[in-house]
Formats: structure tokens, sequence, C-alpha cells
């Protein structure tokens, strides 16, 4: 059976903090959507701009427009008198289930932009990288992990009796079996393949990239300025990717450190509220192409 739980107001609740919190959502969903919009616009419509990493920039932008899409959605579906009087809790968890499938497609694509300077650099005389493929395969993990753990969604519930935003579960059940275990899959699952396997293949890619370029030689160079212009760019090249990697690390680094406090160890009651809205600020903003 179905139910909506949601846990208890905290004593030392602040107006203050739910709203400023609110209007770094706002800023960032406003921002995620216009931004990214642009993207997508400039190269659909420039052709000579539709190269296989631009297009899977666009792939990657689309997917944050829906996630933008998403958050301000939550403030409508998510909200108390929504979840009780008006669609219910399908559209809430819909929409909750399409952020989380964003920010699968976010760090998929990541790792495939990776694997496309990788191919291009090592074996560009051997395989030819299809955008198109990896496009559409990407989405398709993404939108199957998400549906095969849309259920016991926990959400932000917005706009409460009590607080502007509190959490709470939506679609709980525990027959044929407890819906929370399936919870729990979903953090493991999401460590493991939106973070963990992310990471280690991006590190791995990238590590070699820079090996690479820094065996790099001018054979026969006759002139010390050719050097020096090879040097700078072996700089350039590998502060872009140590940039891209360390960017990565630290926007989804505190919202796994986040989970995996939760579901291992009970935080302080003193702790919890400002635990929460570092999370939920954290899970709004890391997945943004523009902010990367």
């Amino acid at each position: 059976m179905n139910s909506t739980l949601s846990l208890p107001a905290s004593d030392d609740y602040s107006p203050v903090r739910d709203i400023i919190l609110l209007v770094l959502y706002a800023v960032t969903a406003f921002f995620s959507i216009f931004a990214n919009f642009c993207v997508c616009k400039i190269i659909w419509t420039e052709k000579q701009m539709r190269s296989n990493t631009n297009l899977l920039i666009a792939s990657m932008a689309a997917s944050d427009v829906l996630a933008g899409v998403a958050i301000l959605a939550q403030w409508l579906f998510c909200s108390e008198y929504m979840l009780e009087h008006g669609s219910g809790d399908y559209p809430c968890a819909f929409f909750k289930s399409l952020q989380v499938a964003t920010y699968f497609l976010s760090t998929l694509t990541m790792v495939v932009i990776a694997l496309n300077r990788y191919v291009g650099i090592f074996y560009w005389h051997k395989i030819r990288f299809n955008a198109t493929a990896a496009i559409v395969s990407t989405w398709f993990i993404a939108i199957v992990f998400v549906a095969m753990t849309a259920v016991s969604v926990k959400i932000f519930k917005y706009f409460t009796s009590k607080e502007l935003i509190t959490c709470g579960v939506v679609l709980e059940f525990t027959k044929p079996f407890d819906s929370r275990k399936v919870r729990k899959i979903r953090v493991a699952s999401v460590l493991i393949g939106q973070f963990l396997i992310p990471l280690l293949l991006t590190a791995f890619i990238y590590g070699r990239i820079v090996c690479l370029v820094m065996k790099r030689k001018i054979i026969g160079e006759r002139y010390e300025q050719r050097s020096r212009q090879l040097n700078e760019s072996k700089k350039k090249t590998i502060f872009m990717l140590l940039t891209v990697f360390i960017v990565f690390v630290l926007c989804w680094l505190p919202v796994q450190t986040f989970h995996l406090w939760n579901f291992f160890v009970k935080p302080k009651k003193n702790l919890s509220g400002f635990a929460r809205d570092l999370k939920i600020y954290f899970k709004k903003n890391s997945a943004n192409i523009c902010v990367l």
C-alpha cells in the first residue's frame, strides 16, 4: 500500500534558512535551464560545432535542463497540499526520479567524453567513435536504472504546515516485500554506478592521456620556440584534465559522503538539519554542466 512518510519538524527550525535555500534552488534551476538551453541551441544551429565532444556536451546540457525543470516541478508536486489533496505521490516520485536520472546522465556523459578523447588519441586509426550510439546508451542506462528503483522514493517535501522544506518518503510499502530494501540497493548502486566507477574510469583515462602528453617531444626540432609552444600546450592540456577531474570529485564527493553517513551512521540531532540542508544544496548543484 502506498503511503507518504514525513520526518518530524526540528525544535530549532528557522524559516530564514529554508527561504535562503529556496532562493538558491531557484537561481540554480533557472540558471541551469537558461544556460544549458543556450548550449544546446548553439550546438544544434551551428553545423561546425557538431563534433563528437560537442554533441556529448549537448546531451549533458539537455539532461541539466531537465534537472532544472525537475527541481521547480517538485516545488509543486512535492508540496504538502498536492501530496495530500492534489495529484498524489506519483508525479512527485516521477520528477524526483527524473532528477536522479539527470545525475546519472551527467556523470556517464563525463566518462563518455573522456573515453572519446582517449579513443581519439590512442586508437584514432582503429576505432571510429559513434557519438549517437554513446548518447543513446547513456540515456538508456540512466532511465533503466531509475525505472528499476522508482519505489520508496526519498523526497524533499515543500511548504508544509510546520516547515518550508522537510524530508519524506513516497511510494512506501511493505508487501510483497519491504520497499526500504529497494532504497538500500539504490543507495549502494548510486554510490558505485554514479560515483566510484565514473571516478575510477575518468582517473584512468585522463591519467593515460597525461602520461602521453608528458612524453610528447618534437623530433628533430632545432628551434626553442616550438619547444616552448609544446610545453605551454602540455600545461594547458594537463590543467584542463585535472580541473575537470577535481571539479567532478568536489561536486559529487559531498553528496556521496552524506548518503553514506545517513545510511550507516545516525547523525546527531543538532547536526541533522545542517547535514540535510548541505546535502540538498549539493545535490541540486552538482550535475549542472555550467557549474562544471
